[in-house]
């Protein structure tokens, strides 16, 4: 097998661990990704520029020159349509987790069929790779996520929305999208004002079948599940800081393949977080746009994480960013701790080097816990994590450090549906 050969099954093996999509349950499995994508190719970015489309929307259209095919028929050139970029005139529109090419970039590209024609990433950024090579001129993928850019609505995210379609669940998903709107406007610290009405000027499509998200299919497991962006003119200066005006803004929640295919909380949750990003909030840890984090450690409690979070409730890193945004400016960590699902992890505070140190972790939640994981932040620290006991209601890890200095450290929290919430970082200044 060539190089090229290896490179594509090296970009295959690492799909599964990337979490680069917008939202999704979980990451898409290796070969599903593969058989879903119409097209895969191998090739050189030789182009890229920024048109409008159908409804005025900046789309940006990227040519790749194909090196090798894996699959499908893209002829001389891959031409791929991705929703996002910024007009000549200034307009803008903005997709957190969209995929990026410029020209010069040497990708590996999973496609599906563009509603508009042509191609578009499949499951956004999670079908794109940056080819780059090793020392020995060996290729090798490299998943990269783009960050978002800075937006803001400057009439105190005062908008109108309509909802076209109807979510595969109990009740069309209409309690659940007021639930998601009412999470956002009912946050007591910010000024934010969204509001469906018939004739609303903003759109959430709650049965996309087909979308300019990267997905031409329902949803049935794992993938993209939903997406939303901003759109507006021009910029502002809040609190010093210069944002993009946002004068509107669209959501899409993928159709679901059978009845009930995602429960009502997990519905919800999507649309909250599909909200948030018409709010201009990217994905924690993923985008350095996003407001000050004022409180270091609670991203993992956060509904704007890019896996679903089974919660209707915002988190404390929600609730600032949009305290920053459209509030107060305060922070969580001025006020009452964060109520909810909560994982509160202690630790000795300055351990001997070489000697024991035992790890607890306290778990509040309204849902059964399956396991608690221990972690450290920066495994080049110096320090092992021995005999965990995380499949108990005593959810406790020895960690034996051995070298001095300051050791990072935190736990999660799992149901059988996934992460439900991370503890703050916890450190421990070991001695000599």
């Amino acid at each position: 097998m060539n190089g090229l050969g290896l490179l594509f099954i090296a970009a295959i093996l690492a799909i599964g661990a990337q979490a680069h999509a917008t939202t999704h349950p979980n990451p898409l499995e290796n070969e599903a990704l593969f058989d879903t994508s119409d097209v895969v190719v191998h090739g050189l970015v030789v182009e890229s520029r920024v048109e409008a489309d159908a409804a005025g929307r900046p789309v940006t259209i990227s040519t790749v020159f194909p090196f090798d095919v894996f699959k499908g028929t893209p002829g001389a050139t891959l031409t791929l349509r991705q929703l996002g970029g910024v007009l000549p005139d200034g307009r803008f529109f903005v997709v957190p987790g969209r995929p990026e090419y410029a020209p010069g970039d040497e990708v590996l590209v999973f496609a599906v069929p563009h509603p508009d024609g042509d191609y578009q990433t499949a499951e956004l950024s999670a079908g794109r790779f940056e080819v780059r090579y090793d020392d020995a001129g060996e290729p090798f993928a490299v998943s990269t996520t783009p960050a978002a850019v800075g937006g803001r609505w400057n009439n105190g995210a005062s908008a109108t929305w309509r909802i076209d379609g109807l979510v595969n669940i109990a009740g069309g998903g209409l309690a659940e999208t007021a639930g998601a709107i009412a999470a956002w406007n009912n946050e007591p610290h910010s000024d934010i004002a969204y509001q469906v009405i018939p004739s609303g000027s903003n759109t959430i499509h709650l049965d996309a079948l087909t979308s300019p998200c990267g997905w031409t299919t329902c949803i049935s497991g794992g993938g993209v599940i939903g997406c939303g962006g901003y759109g507006g003119f021009g910029s502002h200066v809040w609190r010093g800081e210069q944002y993009s005006t946002i004068t509107h803004g669209e959501m899409w929640l993928r159709s679901y393949c059978t009845l009930g295919g995602f429960d009502s909380i997990t519905t919800q949750s999507v649309i909250t977080h599909e909200l948030g990003h018409t709010l201009g909030l990217g994905h924690p840890a993923q985008d350095d746009t996003r407001p000050p984090d004022a409180c270091p450690g609670d991203q993992g409690l956060a509904i704007m994480r890019s896996t679903v979070q089974h919660r209707l409730s915002l988190g404390t890193d929600d609730s600032d960013a949009v305290r920053w945004l459209y509030g107060d400016g305060g922070s969580s960590c001025e006020g009452d701790p964060p109520s909810g699902d909560v994982v509160v992890l202690t630790a000795p505070s300055t351990p001997p080097r070489g000697e024991i140190a035992v790890l607890r972790a306290t778990v509040t939640s309204t849902v059964p816990i399956r396991w608690v994981k221990f972690f450290v932040d920066d495994p080049g620290t110096g320090g092992e994590l021995l005999k965990c006991t995380d499949k108990s209601a005593a959810f406790a890890c020895n960690y034996k450090p051995t070298r001095a200095g300051v050791h990072r450290l935190r736990a999660r929290a799992y149901t059988l549906s996934g992460l439900l919430a991370e503890s703050a970082v916890v450190t421990m200044t070991v001695q000599q």
